[in-house]
């Protein structure tokens, strides 16, 4: 007699693939996608890095199994990114901690003066100062000189000070942007202290070094013990960003400590997608032994920077900016291997055509999506490129060439008037000379240099404040562009692809755009070359710096002025405005320009380096051009 086996048979385990579409244009916006599997309790179980250089690559799939005969919960991290877009885990959390910095202007002296910031003894302070005065300093007689006599036009910024001990302290402006050190318009502050912040008669000093050393303002006394206010004017209607620092004066040479970043959580070496530019999404996946089906997920182009709140677990599904509780999934029987139909494209990957007419010497700038800053750029950390965005920009007419003196003579011959006294009038045009002052291009009559044999009218205009060419642009019935807008036409070809400089891949030289022309060691790279000293006339560009649309002079000649206050891309504005917001930053104190200029350096040439200015300067490298939305 036979025995029968005793067998037993395991449970099949539960299983879902998982298809991962997107509606991106492939490899232009997405080329990787980064897969992170955590279990339940959110402890990494595979990470995995998948290229996509072909649309033949999506979609995406991979299988999510149980590891035994239980139910089992997944958290899955989807991250789609372009080629190269990566940044150290260390870099990100450096800006994650800028992105929550919140900075606020007082309007009143209510406002200024209901719950100022402390400033502790040797701890710097840095805080923004308005464009509108709210209060004043009177004038302090200090070693027998007196200070603090120019009437306040500006904002304030006010700190309390507590004197915990008898003694002589310093008191200071370390730093101001614009830079007073180095007497940049709108840099200058007067500092005075207070005991009650709502009140100038309650001022005990003052200190002004306004025209004197050019240095920062500085306060030394001795104080009681008992609490005070730092409270600071200004002689101009233009915001700035002011850090205070107060020390005991026997440890004012000392350096003060900085205060320590946290500790880093992140793996050295570890690099992490761009937020700005990658497409993060979240799901929960349940499931069941025995049960085996499809989970489809679809990666969409308006999730672009959206980055998931871990902690309130919610993440983008398919609106800009919108956050939902993370959907849990299961699988849907059958398994089946994924079909390659793809979503309806991405709306922001089309271009978008103007429907208002061009006029003469207007270009129509398609609208659509572009990634605003640059990897490789090499700037001042300060004026850096980076972290890079996402941005949606809407179809505008841009001005083909700089403005130039004769376009602003037809405005004044018009009735404009420039409400700053800007520009400055030239007078001769020497652009021969080291007197920079002779590279102005302005001159309020025009027959009065026949013997330079100048004709100036075809020139950018330069010299002119942010005020006066922001004002220009409105009497021609638009504005100056914003910094989407001038980096869309300058990186953006017909073919939707990104370039570095405005006319292709190209290096800059001598021939094809106007920088280094100068006549200092430092600045006369192409002068020496061969080519005159200073801007040029903005027709002599038109088949060398010259875009694929048709825009000239982006490259160089001038800086040119941009509507925006420049803000870092690391500042939470950026991430508030999503794709298609404008930036809200509070009156921030150096207004962006954007391009090459006759003095500089090619590194300025390129379509995504980023420089600031203060509004009030004029400057012979600095000019514009005009916008206007394209419907």
């Amino acid at each position: 007699m036979a025995a029968s086996a005793c067998a037993t048979t395991p449970a099949p385990l539960g299983e879902a693939l998982i298809v991962v579409r997107t509606d991106v244009a492939i490899p232009n916006r997405v080329a990787r996608l980064r897969i992170d599997i955590h279990d339940r309790d959110d402890k990494l179980v595979e990470s995995r890095e998948v290229v996509t250089p072909t649309a033949a690559d999506w979609p995406v799939s991979f299988s999510v199994i149980t590891p035994d005969d239980t139910e089992q919960d997944f958290h899955v991290r989807l991250r789609a990114y372009p080629e190269g877009h990566l940044l150290s885990a260390r870099e990100l959390e450096r800006f994650a901690r800028q992105s929550t910095r919140t900075v606020t202007v007082a309007s009143s002296i209510d406002e200024l003066c209901q719950d100022p910031p402390e400033l502790r003894l040797g701890e710097a302070l840095t805080l923004r100062r308005g464009s509108f005065p709210i209060t004043t300093v009177l004038p302090s007689i200090n070693n027998g000189v007196t200070d603090c006599t120019e009437p306040t036009l500006g904002g304030s910024v006010a700190a309390k000070l507590v004197i915990a001990g008898a003694g002589e302290y310093e008191i200071e402006v370390e730093r101001s942007v614009p830079d007073g050190s180095r007497d940049e318009p709108g840099g200058d502050t007067t500092l005075s202290l207070r005991t009650d912040c709502r009140f100038p008669t309650t001022q005990m000093i003052c200190a002004d070094d306004i025209d004197k050393t050019n240095k920062l303002s500085r306060l030394t006394l001795r104080l009681e013990p008992g609490t005070y206010f730092v409270v600071t004017g200004t002689r101009v209607a233009t915001p700035a960003d002011l850090t205070l620092l107060a020390l005991p004066s026997k440890a004012i040479l000392q350096v003060p400590t900085p205060t320590p970043e946290p500790p880093s959580t992140a793996a050295a070496g570890a690099l992490e997608p761009e937020p700005g530019v990658t497409i993060d999404r979240l799901l929960d996946v349940h499931l069941v032994p025995g049960e085996r089906g499809n989970v489809e997920v679809t990666l969409r182009g308006e999730c672009f920077g959206t980055t998931p709140n871990l902690a309130e677990k919610t993440t983008c599904i398919d609106t800009a900016g919108q956050r939902r509780p993370v959907p849990t999934e299961t699988p849907r029987a059958p398994l089946v291997r994924p079909t390659t139909m793809a979503p309806p494209s991405w709306a922001g990957d089309q271009p978008i055509p103007c429907t208002i007419p061009v006029g003469p010497n207007e270009i129509c700038v398609p609208g659509g999506a572009f990634v605003l800053g640059d990897m490789l750029a090499l700037e001042d950390l300060d004026r850096r490129a980076q972290p890079e965005r996402m941005r949606v920009v809407p179809p505008f007419i841009i001005d083909k060439y700089e403005m130039t003196v004769a376009r602003y003579r037809d405005a004044v011959r018009r009735g404009f008037q420039s409400p700053d006294d800007t520009p400055k009038d030239n007078g001769e045009l020497v652009l021969s000379s080291v007197k920079e002052r002779g590279a102005c291009t302005w001159n309020k009559n025009l027959n009065n240099d026949p013997a330079e044999g100048i004709n100036r009218e075809s020139y950018p205009l330069n010299c002119v404040s942010w005020t006066t060419a922001r004002a220009v642009c409105q009497f021609y019935g638009g504005d100056l562009p914003t910094e989407d807008q001038w980096e869309l036409a300058a990186t953006v070809g017909k073919d939707r692809v990104e370039y570095p400089y405005p006319w292709g891949r190209e290096l800059p030289t001598c021939d094809r755009t106007v920088y280094a022309r100068g006549v200092s060691p430092q600045e006369d790279a192409c002068t020496k070359a061969g080519r005159p000293v200073g801007p040029a006339p903005v027709t002599e560009l038109e088949d060398r710096d010259v875009s694929p649309l048709g825009i000239v002079g982006l490259g160089g000649n001038v800086q040119e002025w941009l509507v925006n206050g420049f803000t870092s891309y690391a500042d939470a504005a950026w991430e508030r405005a999503g794709l298609r917001g404008p930036i809200d930053a509070p009156e921030t104190p150096l207004r962006a320009v954007r391009g090459g200029d006759w003095l500089g350096f090619p590194l300025y040439a390129t379509g995504s380096a980023r420089r600031a200015q203060p509004p009030v300067g004029n400057y012979t490298t600095v000019g514009f051009r005009c916008a206007r939305p394209g419907r």
